[in-house]
């Protein structure tokens, strides 16, 4: 019986980013789909496609050459071992060069009919798969050998580990290898989608992926698989995908990019906007390049993350010298939330106040839009923006909460300077629970009587101690009604 573990548990957080500046178009120069990108190395790749189409670039994608490929024939695949040894192979047709593209010999496929899928792992051993099943070589792909069909399944990819270990993953299928392909075992089965891709970072870490958004993950090496997947609209099928290491990987499908830091427990969505995205190829953890419809290109220089950062000026009553007109630095937390009714959490960061109030922040992946921002300290009322704040990669965001009273929601601040004049965060909610009350006045009286001093939150005044000046802030806050003030 084969196992799989549903992890699906509640995926409208799961997939929870869009960006856009991560992605930049290059031009190919073609107007014909490309179906497979492989990069040797930053400067050095090659894209495939209908009607014979092969390109190379030697500067990163920022031209493109055409190479002469000989056929009319549609190309799916794609491995270079180097910069100068490479195999495509796609319908009816399989080439090789051994000086980068500027010549392709044509290899011969008897048995070969609809490749879709190619791979190896030195000069002369390979292996390829896709609607005649799997064959091996072990002369550069002179010859082959059939290795395995399922009666019912194209396999439409493969992945070697090494000489003895490889996978293949199919229409609703995945198979394994532990002998060099001399025998295939099914390790998956019964999927509900199509599987188009499979890649594995070690002899345990894999992922295949598919149509519907269908992700399966396996952590010991295919014996068991938990199905990551989500039923979403924005989802096309998921066409490729290339994993830096178990933890970083990016997948290609419809007109979005999908990028993942934590071995696809959260998924980052990239739009490409109007384009289909076909394959995939990283160099490195930063470097990498899309393909798909129409020759659309893409590179990104950012692992396929977009970056949107904040400028915050913020003071905390407490913590702030009306006679110095600085303040004491300390951690604040930033919540983005939405504009709109239930204000949900979109991202959340951490950041130290300078002695003048500033400190910077940057959200990972943050969708273009607007979002109150909700400002959070260990000892203070949590307190919100007065309105919504516009955010976009492509310029920093400045937000200056200490100028007016107004500039918090619900004029939620506390005058704290005159000259200059300035606005801060109320202090003395101790406990957190959004009011200043008679609560959080005893747990200051009892650290005071007790002489506590260090990082504690009933010190509101930062200075190590806490004592009756710590009450007093508290004290009047409590009597003059201070709690959270929330859209």
């Amino acid at each position: 019986m084969i196992k799989v573990t549903n992890i699906i548990l509640i995926l409208t957080l799961y997939f929870d980013v869009y960006s856009q500046n991560a992605w930049f178009v290059q031009n190919s120069g073609v107007g014909t789909t490309l179906n497979s990108v492989y990069f040797v190395d930053v400067n050095t790749g090659w894209s495939v496609g209908s009607s014979g189409m092969i390109l190379k670039t030697t500067n990163g994608g920022m031209n493109w050459q055409l190479q002469t490929s000989g056929t009319t024939s549609d190309i799916y695949a794609i491995y270079f071992l180097n910069s100068f040894t490479g195999w495509v192979a796609g319908d009816f047709v399989l080439l090789k060069t051994t000086n980068g593209g500027t010549s392709w010999e044509n290899l011969p496929t008897k048995d070969l009919t609809f490749i879709s899928s190619i791979q190896f792992i030195n000069k002369d051993t390979g292996w390829v798969s896709g609607a005649m099943g799997i064959f091996k070589t072990t002369n550069a792909g002179t010859n082959w050998n059939f290795q395995y069909i399922h009666p019912i399944s194209f396999l439409w990819s493969i992945n070697i580990l090494n000489q003895q270990t490889g996978w293949a993953a199919g229409d609703e299928i995945i198979v394994k290898t532990n002998n060099g392909g001399q025998s295939w075992n099914i390790v998956l089965d019964n999927v509900y989608a199509p599987l188009f891709c499979i890649k594995f970072v070690n002899r345990d870490m894999g992922w295949s992926v598919g149509a519907y958004g269908a992700i399966f993950k396996s952590t010991n090496g295919g014996a068991n698989w938990f199905d990551q997947s989500v039923n979403s609209d924005n989802w096309f099928y998921l066409n490729s995908a290339h994993f830096y290491n178990s933890s970083t990987g990016w997948l290609a499908g419809g007109d979005t990019i999908y990028s993942t830091t934590n071995g696809g427990d959260n998924w980052s969505r990239n739009s490409i906007g109007n384009g289909y995205a076909y394959a995939i190829s990283f160099i490195g953890n930063n470097t990498g390049w899309a393909v798909g419809y129409e020759g659309i290109t893409l590179k990104t220089t950012t692992g396929g993350n977009s970056f949107s950062n904040l400028n915050l000026i913020t003071f905390i009553e407490g913590l702030y010298d009306s006679q110095s007109h600085l303040q004491i630095a300390d951690t604040l937390t930033v919540q983005l939330r939405n504009y709109y009714s239930p204000y949900s959490q979109v991202k959340t960061e951490n950041g130290v106040t300078s002695s003048n109030g500033f400190f910077g922040l940057t959200f990972l992946n943050l969708p273009i839009g607007d979002y109150y921002l909700e400002i959070n300290h260990r000892n203070s009322i949590e307190t919100w923006s007065n309105q919504p704040i516009s955010f976009s990669p492509i310029i920093t965001t400045s937000f200056d909460m200490s100028s007016s009273s107004s500039q918090a929601y619900g004029n939620n601040l506390k005058r704290i300077d005159n000259v200059p004049l300035r606005f801060g965060i109320f202090s003395g909610d101790v406990n957190q629970e959004g009011v200043i009350d008679s609560t959080d006045l005893s747990l200051i009286d009892n650290d005071a009587y007790n002489f506590v001093t260090g990082y504690v939150p009933t010190d509101l005044t930062g200075n190590s101690f806490v004592d009756g000046s710590d009450y007093s802030i508290a004290d009047n806050n409590s009597f003059n009604f201070v709690s959270v003030i929330r859209p």
